[in-house]
């Protein structure tokens, strides 16, 4: 339901359908795993978008055994894969939850995954200062890419306040660049969008606003203008009937600071027609 609503607000608002979906972030898609598949069988089949599965990726934080499930499923949608660190010590401090999962395990895992549907895994890393921005973390990167066929993404971080995560310099960031592109590994940078209003992904979710109305409401416009890709991370505003519309799991009230009253109507999508009912 919702992604049928955010394609006919794209349709609306921008011309154009939605292109790509990424089942990331909020949880854990592989921890749904039910509601994962049939949430991909409705999306591309001629009843919800008809959207190919090839444009379609499942993120996961690595629980080898799930991940071997969806590559015996027959699905043709691809796997990232919240990497951060292929030192086993690092990447433990940095995702607690991967403790549970080795490195070698999800290794396994993932050479199963390319084995079954001959489609390479997308590595999502982060490069943090002080964190996991020495050679010996560029090199442990390198060895792992070997061994599995993939490419990597390297993703500028957000800086949301607090001083134990800040973003690697831009020079770590190009020589993580440079070594993997020399060791024939496909890599990409990506670049952070909506940062100088506060709007960049995990901001909003993370950081107390305190604005006006008037300026929340541009805000929010702003960044849905910019950041499409984030989905039901921000509101649309819809001027024909008259209220801005947000989905309460993703954005809730008690993260940001603006007066109720000054809300000019709140309210949830009814149907995948668009419609809508007002509850406030």
């Amino acid at each position: 339901l919702q992604v049928v609503t955010i394609n006919n607000q794209s349709l609306k608002y921008f011309k154009r359908p939605l292109s790509n979906i990424v089942f990331m972030g909020m949880g854990e898609p592989l921890m749904n795993y039910n509601n994962l598949i049939e949430s991909i069988e409705k999306i591309s089949s001629d009843k919800g978008l008809n959207m190919s599965q090839k444009r379609i990726v499942v993120s996961t934080s690595g629980i080898p055994k799930m991940i071997k499930k969806l590559a015996d499923e027959d699905l043709k949608v691809n796997l990232a894969l919240s990497l951060h660190s292929a030192l086993e010590e690092t990447r433990n401090k940095i995702m607690p939850f991967s403790t549970k999962f080795s490195l070698e395990d999800i290794k396994e895992s993932l050479l199963y995954w390319y084995s079954k549907t001959k489609r390479r895994i997308t590595f999502e890393y982060i490069v943090w200062k002080g964190i996991n921005d020495s050679v010996d973390d560029i090199n442990a990167l390198v060895n792992y890419c070997k061994s599995i066929p993939s490419k990597v993404n390297l993703i500028e971080y957000n800086s949301i306040g607090d001083e134990n995560f800040t973003s690697a310099s831009q020079s770590m960031i190009d020589l993580y660049k440079d070594l993997l592109e020399k060791n024939k590994i496909t890599v990409t940078v990506r670049k952070s969008r909506g940062k100088d209003i506060d709007a960049a992904c995990g901001q909003l979710a993370n950081k107390e606003v305190n604005l006006n109305w008037s300026n929340y409401f541009l805000l929010l416009l702003d960044a849905n203008i910019n950041a499409l890709y984030a989905l039901t991370i921000f509101p649309v505003w819809d001027k024909d009937l008259n209220g801005i519309f947000f989905f309460p799991e993703i954005v809730t009230l008690k993260s940001i600071s603006i007066p109720l009253s000054n809300i000019i109507s709140f309210s949830f999508a009814a149907d995948n027609q668009g419609k809508y009912d007002n509850t406030i």
